[in-house]
C-alpha cells in the first residue's frame, strides 16, 4: 500500500499556523466561560498563568517608560486589565478552587495591580503631571485601602500640587480606615504613617 505521506503529503504542513493567545485573550475567553459554567482546576490553572504573565509584562513596561504619552497607552491598558480582572470568578461551589480563586485575587491580582498605579503614579510625580499622578494613586487606594504608602503618596501629590487641605484630607481618610480595623496587621503601619504626615501638613497650615 503507498504510504500515506506520499497519497496525501506531509500533513503538518498543510495545516493552518495556529497562534498561541495572548494571556490577555486566554483571561477574556475563560471569563466569557464562567458566565455559563463554573471555572474547574484547568482552567484556574490557565487562568493564574495568563493573570501572572500580563502583570509581569505590565510591570516590565512601565520599567522602561520615559514619555507621557507612552504612559498614557500603557494607563489605557491596565484600565482594560483591571475592568478584566474585576470579571474574573469569585466563587464556586467548590470549596478546593474557592480557595485557590481567593488566593488569585489577593496575592496576584491585587497586589500587582496597585504596583503598577503607584509605579505610574511615580512616574508622573516625577514629571510634576501631578493630575495624573493623583488619578492612578486613586486607582491603587481604590484596589489595596490597606496599603499605607497609597495614600502617603497621594498626600505626597497633594502637596508637591499645593493642595494641602486636600492632603489633609486624604490622610485622615486613610487614619479613619485604619480606626476601623483596629486588630488587622496593617492599621498600625497605616494609623503611624498617616499621622506622621498629619503633623506636616498641620505644621504647614499654622498662622504665623
Amino acid at each position: 500500500m503507498e504510504p500515506l505521506s506520499r497519497r496525501f503529503g506531509d500533513i503538518s504542513t498543510t495545516l493552518p499556523d495556529r497562534k498561541k493567545p495572548s494571556p490577555e485573550q486566554t483571561i477574556a475567553s475563560i471569563v466569557t466561560k464562567t458566565k455559563y459554567v463554573e471555572i474547574d482546576k484547568y482552567d484556574l490553572q490557565r487562568l493564574t498563568s495568563a493573570v501572572k504573565k500580563c502583570n509581569r509584562k505590565m510591570l516590565h513596561d512601565i520599567s522602561k517608560l520615559n514619555d507621557s504619552q507612552a504612559r498614557d497607552s500603557l494607563i489605557r491598558r491596565i484600565e482594560h486589565h483591571s475592568e478584566l480582572f474585576k470579571s474574573l470568578p469569585q466563587k464556586t461551589q467548590n470549596s478546593s478552587i474557592n480557595k485557590k480563586l481567593t488566593k488569585l485575587h489577593l496575592d496576584i491580582v491585587n497586589p500587582n495591580l496597585t504596583k503598577c498605579w503607584r509605579a505610574l503614579g511615580t512616574c508622573y510625580l516625577k514629571d510634576r503631571e501631578f493630575d495624573k499622578a493623583l488619578r492612578v494613586y486613586s486607582q491603587a487606594i481604590e484596589l489595596n485601602p490597606e496599603q499605607a504608602d497609597h495614600y502617603y503618596s497621594y498626600a505626597e501629590a497633594c502637596i508637591q500640587k499645593g493642595e494641602w487641605d486636600q492632603a489633609r484630607e486624604i490622610c485622615e481618610r486613610g487614619r479613619a480606615f485604619a480606626l476601623q480595623h483596629p486588630n488587622a496587621s496593617w492599621a498600625k503601619k497605616l494609623t503611624s504613617k498617616m499621622s506622621e504626615k498629619l503633623a506636616q501638613i498641620i505644621d504647614h497650615q499654622k498662622p504665623w
